[in-house]
């Protein structure tokens, strides 16, 4: 039965660039875009830096088809990125249609501007590959404004490659108040009924560890998923994979919260073979 505490996804957004394995990702998302009843956007999102650079005399290009290093030309490079989206365009409408789920794509200069906000304006998930360089603070990494000046709420979903959701999902939860909007977000893509969500409180001290427990266990009690309430850990990377199964699982978190303020532990996160999904 679904859960009425579920989101509800109209809109999907998958951003990509040069770096991306944008095959393997698109594959993944159109699964979930399948799952969720969603129609799929692309976003590719043109390196400004990389077009900057052509206008530099000292650079060159090397190629294996030509015998000497040649200038490298703006105009062409803008080519080549425009013949990089067209076939990225192409393979995600043939698996959007061999799917049967609706799909769009767009492409938008690397620094995030009004075009850009238009596309996400009315998105309801976010999909990035981890090799993108869409983790730069100017993307959609850090998630546009809304028109108030207030930050949108979107989840964001951090793909590794082809790796699929179905593994145990866990929760990294540093706070009480952050655990109900990552169960919802995050039962919404469990893939099987039989498909655990493993809650793993991370905190810093161990003086109210059992309050927090027993407060996320009531929590839990109250969801419709299958959910288990792990002992605390420290919010550091070692510890937190060493609690983690052998195969990838899907790591969610507060996008706010005290995990992702820690940079170290949060590079540490996104450097992982596990999925992230912040919510």
């Amino acid at each position: 039965m679904a859960n009425p505490n579920h989101p509800k996804y109209r809109r999907i957004v998958v951003q990509i660039d040069t770096s991306s394995s944008y095959s393997e990702v698109f594959h993944v998302a159109v699964d979930i875009a399948v799952k969720l009843g969603a129609e799929l956007h692309g976003v590719f999102v043109e390196d400004k830096n990389l077009l900057n650079i052509g206008g530099l005399d000292f650079v060159r290009e090397f190629s294996q088809f030509m015998p000497t290093a040649q200038n490298l030309d703006s105009s062409r490079l803008e080519e080549q990125l425009k013949a990089l989206a067209r076939r990225a365009r192409s393979q995600l409408e043939q698996e959007a249609v061999s799917r049967n789920i609706t799909a769009g794509f767009h492409t938008v200069r690397e620094e995030f501007g009004s075009e850009s906000a238009t596309i996400v304006a009315d998105v309801d998930l976010i999909i990035i590959e981890r090799t993108s360089r869409s983790l730069l603070p100017s993307t959609l990494f850090l998630l546009p404004q809304d028109k108030a000046g207030q930050q949108a709420v979107r989840p964001i979903l951090l793909l590794k490659g082809d790796r699929t959701l179905s593994g145990p999902l866990v929760v990294l939860c540093d706070s009480q108040g952050s655990l109900q909007s990552c169960l919802n977000v995050g039962s919404s893509l469990v893939q099987t009924e039989k498909q655990e969500i493993l809650v793993l409180p991370c905190i810093a001290t161990a003086s109210d560890d059992g309050l927090l427990v027993e407060n996320l266990k009531g929590i839990a009690r109250d969801a419709a998923a299958n959910i288990r309430i792990a002992s605390p850990v420290k919010p550091e990377a070692e510890v937190i994979f060493s609690r983690l199964s052998a195969s990838n699982n899907l790591l969610i978190l507060a996008r706010n919260g005290t995990l992702t303020r820690d940079r170290i532990l949060l590079q540490k996160l996104i450097e992982s073979r596990h999925p992230i999904l912040f919510v």
